[in-house]
């Protein structure tokens, strides 16, 4: 998903995607995914600086280690980023962020 940042400027979108379970391989053996990640953002563009606040839910499927019985774990990640863009450097040298 691509958004046009410029177009927020001083505003935010909300965004909520759903991707497949067989569309993500988490490269662990023995480890799936039950039902689809689902995410929910909020991102604002003000003052040069993006911000990108939500949270990533997904359900996992794991053997248990005590009965081996297969269980589903519900996954529950909040994350909050925030990207400068290069107009707010100049070129000269390092900046401290």
């Amino acid at each position: 998903m691509l958004i046009e940042l410029q177009s927020l400027q001083g505003g935010s979108k909300t965004v909520d995607i759903e991707i497949p379970a067989h569309e993500i391989d988490l490269g662990v053996e023995g480890v799936a995914l039950s039902r689809p990640v689902v995410v929910n953002a909020g991102v604002r563009n003000a003052s040069g600086i993006t911000a990108v606040e939500g949270t990533i839910g997904a359900e996992d499927k794991v053997a248990c280690t005590r009965c081996l019985e297969t269980i589903s774990v519900p996954l529950r990640f909040d994350f909050v980023s925030r990207f400068v863009g290069s107009e707010s450097f100049g070129t000269s040298g390092e900046h401290e962020v």
